[in-house]
Order: structure tokens, then sequence, then C-alpha cells
């Protein structure tokens, strides 16, 4: 070390005067004492300091940029981020009709092909297709029905068609059809109860129909993993059972328990509704007639029951009973604590603050966010939204972006204080053009590229998409949206979507 030190001592370099020796203020040659020469004196003994420094300014600006760029390609690979910078020059691409690039987006996947259920229509018979994931190209469709439904009244459900773990070789396809319901003074038949369900199975490949099985008239069926999991309601009873897809065999049997008569639907208003399921986080998650419940989907035991059932952050179990509460269970189902308020919306959620639950609470007319502790639902923080209307949010690195009626803004989701708030001028409800009004809350769910936070607003009648630094609340930029997007937009698989029935995607025109 003593060398070291040595070596960074200070030096005072003397140059010898040269036969050229630079003449001073009065003509004549600069001695040793001149003020020139003990500056240059100076600045030869300090200009590595002056290096260093500048090499510091550089070297952090570098690192803030690495540690900005490793941020938001983190984001980006978040669900419903668009994955590159979004910028006001918008370049549409059309991307077909809407049910046709819904398959390419949300159907199943069966290697190169991707498998959805039609679009009901009149008088075509209702099917299933599977489209080339490349180039969109049909390679084949298996009508479930001889006729197709006839003008005058209610489309049919749709199938619903699911399928276990990959490599998928098989398709499951659930087929309901109804009653007649009741007609209105213009002669439109309405949907009536549920009458018939049978369960498909299609072969990926072909879509040939290698089975055909009979449901409770009321039932769903839905494949995820290497579970079919059905649920029949046979007067009143509902019945939740899980089949292994590989053999059929019977794996666990669950009964749910009665909805409470103050709540029960009679056997008429049950039959319209299809049970709801959905596969998460190894739960099953059931909804009919007004209740909701959580099963272990490993072994078919109850976890939690009431109004509603949901799978909240963190993999946490939330119910909703008739008392107005939420009740927050946990992750598996045993949790006692309880809360005033519904949990909140994320578009997008990267786990940051894994140990809150996020609420808000509309009961007094004002939104109040919160964040609670899940184990005793003691409440950590709240903040006052006073121009509140639902919407979703976003939560990135531990702030919560959203928007209200008149402000896009920033709160820390650790202790709920703002970061930044910046006015954007007030969203009403727009004319329709028929004398009556149209809300959509996509108004206030931002999203964003991880760099900006993007939501579509309205100048006039004009909608357009504004940007703001999700740094500083900025406003950045507001540009027209383009006729074909419409006024709503999604983001799917990081890209950003727009339209009616003609889907379109929007691209930035820098990127292109």
């Amino acid at each position: 070390m003593a060398a070291q030190r040595d070596a960074m001592q200070e030096v005072d370099l003397e140059d010898e005067a040269p036969d050229d020796l630079p003449v001073g203020a009065a003509g004549l040659p600069s001695g040793p004492d001149d003020p020139l020469r003990r500056r240059r004196a100076r600045l030869l003994r300090w200009w590595p300091v002056a290096v260093l420094a500048v090499a510091g300014v550089v070297a952090t600006q570098l690192v803030l940029d690495t540690r900005e760029r490793q941020r938001v390609d983190a984001a980006r690979e978040l669900d419903r981020v668009v994955g590159h910078d979004v910028g006001p020059d918008l370049v549409v691409t059309p991307v077909g009709r809407g049910w046709d690039h819904w398959r390419l987006m949300g159907g199943i996947e069966a290697g190169d092909l991707r498998v959805a259920a039609d679009e009901s229509t009149v008088g075509e018979p209702r099917g299933v297709t599977a489209v080339d994931a490349t180039s969109g190209d049909v390679v084949w469709r298996t009508a479930v029905e001889a006729t197709g439904p006839a003008p005058g009244g209610a489309l049919p459900d749709s199938p619903v068609c699911s399928a276990g773990d990959a490599p998928v070789e098989e398709i499951r396809c659930l087929v309901q059809d109804r009653s007649a319901g009741e007609t209105d003074a213009s002669g439109y038949v309405a949907q009536g109860p549920l009458t018939r369900s049978r369960l498909l199975t299609l072969d990926a490949a072909t879509g040939a129909v290698l089975a055909e099985r009979e449901l409770a008239p009321v039932s769903t069926a839905f494949a995820s993993g290497r579970y079919l999991v059905v649920v029949e309601e046979l007067e009143g009873v509902v019945q939740v059972r899980a089949e292994d897809l590989a053999t059929g065999d019977a794996a666990w049997s669950t009964t749910l328990p009665e909805v409470p008569d103050a709540l029960a639907l009679d056997q008429e208003q049950a039959a319209v509704f299809a049970p709801g399921i959905g596969v998460e986080a190894g739960h099953v998650f059931v909804h009919h007639a007004m209740r909701g419940a959580a099963l272990r989907l490993s072994d078919g035991a109850l976890e939690a029951s009431g109004r509603s059932v949901w799978l909240g952050r963190g993999d946490r179990i939330l119910t909703t009973g008739e008392d107005g509460y939420t009740w927050l269970r946990g992750t598996d189902g045993t949790g006692t604590a309880r809360v005033l308020g519904n949990a909140l919306q994320l578009t997008v959620d990267d786990g940051s603050v894994p140990g809150l639950d996020l609420l808000s609470d509309t009961r007094t007319g004002v939104g109040v966010i919160s964040a609670v502790e899940p184990a005793t639902g003691a409440t950590v923080w709240s903040h006052e939204v006073p121009d509140w209307a639902d919407g979703s949010m976003v939560l990135l690195d531990g702030v919560l972006y959203g928007a209200d009626t008149t402000a896009v803004w920033a709160l820390d989701a650790r202790d709920g204080s703002v970061r930044w708030r910046t006015e954007r001028g007030r969203v009403d409800a727009v004319d329709d053009g028929d004398g009556t009004s149209m809300w959509s809350s996509m108004w206030v769910s931002p999203m964003t590229d991880g760099r900006q936070l993007l939501l579509v607003q309205y100048d006039g009648d004009q909608p357009v998409l504004s940007a703001w630094s999700l740094a500083s609340g900025a406003k950045l930029w507001t540009t027209a949206l383009p006729e074909e997007a419409g006024d709503q937009l999604v983001v799917w698989d990081h890209q950003m979507y727009g339209g009616g029935e003609a889907m379109v995607r929007l691209d930035d025109a820098a990127d292109e």
C-alpha cells in the first residue's frame, strides 16, 4: 500500500526554459515567477483529477443507462406489456377479421397449429377450426352440428375447447344447446335454459372426432395439465370431478356446499347459466348460480367458498361473502382476515411488493386505494382518489400506476406516497351518435411499454393515444388513433391491437 500511496503523491512539474520561451505581457521572456507559467504548472498538477471526474460521470451515466435498459427489458417480458417503444407515428397493419385473428392469438397450441372454436353464425353449423400458426391458413374445420342457427333468435354458445399438457394431440370441446327463451316485441327470441351438454374429443392434427360423451345438461368441462375437470349440476347439487386425461380414470370427486336459500335460484333460472371453471396455480375455481368455490387440483379438497372466489396476488385465494367483506384466505384457503374493499384490478403485475394485497373501496362515493397485510388484514397505507372511476392499473418495480377521470398518477406501492400526478383534462362519457352516451373503463386503464404510461383518451370526438414518462409523469406526446383502430386497445403477446370486426396491429413507424 505504501508504494501505491507514493505513486499517488503530487509532483510539481517545472519546465526548463527553452530558447523560444514565450514572451510576457511586457514583451520580455517569461521567468519562473510569471503567472502564466504558474497556472500551467497547476494545470499539469491537477489534470488527472479532472480526467477522472469526467470519466466518473460518463461511467455513472453508462451504469444508469444499463440499469434502465435492464429494467425496461425485464418489464417487456411480462404479460400485457408492449414489447417495443411506442411512439406517436403509428402504423396500422390489418391482421384479419376479429375471430380469425383471436384464434391465432388465443387458440390452443398444437404443434404448428392454433385451434379454437368458431364464432356462431346464422345459417352455419357451429364448428372448431385449426389454422397454420405462421400463415393463418385453415388446415381443418370440424362441424359440431348438422345445421346452423336460424335468424331471429339469439345465437347459440360457441363451443369451448381446451387441452392438456404439451405436446397436444387431442382437443376437448364442450358443445351446449339451449331451448328458446322469451320473445320480445320485435320478435327476437332470447336464449333459454340449457338442454344438452356434450364433450367431443378431436384429433389435434386432423380434426377427426375421436369420442363423444353426454354430460348433464347444466355442465362444463375443462382440460388442464394432466386432468379433465368436469362440473355438473343436478337438482341444485353441484359436483366437481377430475379425470386422468391419459386413462380416463377418476382422480377425485367433490360436492360443493349448498347455496343459502336466500341466494338460491330456482331450477329454471339456474339452468340458464353454465358453470364457470378455471384452473390456476394448483387450484380449481368454480362459479355457478351466485356461488363460487376453490378446490385443490391435486385431490379436490375444498379450500374456500363464497359469493365469488378468485386468485389474488402471490397466488393467494380471495373470497367475497354476503357480508360485503373480502376475505383474505392465503394460498391454501385457511386465512381468516377480512377487509372492506375489492381486490385491485392489475393489468400488469410484476410481483413487486409481494407482501401486500392491494384493494379499492368506493362505498363512500370516493375511491380509496389501500394496501393490507394478507395475514391480518391490517392497513399499511391508504390513498384517496377523488375522481375515481373503475379501471385497471399497472404495478412495476414497486410503483402503482393508474388513472382517474382527471389525471394519471403513480404511487409508491410500499407506503402509498405520491410519486407524481399529472392532470390530463376530464374524461366523460361520449355521445354514441344515437342520443345515448358511452363510457369505457379502457379510458382509465393504462397500458405500458416499460418506459411510458399509455392511455386512450378523447380530444373532442377524436380518440387519441397519449404517453407519459413512467419515471417523472411528464407528458410526452399525444397522437390521433387511426380510424381502423377504434377507441379501445389491448396488448396481447407484447403487441398492441385495436379495431372491431376487422382487427389491426399498431406499430411505431420508427420500428418499421
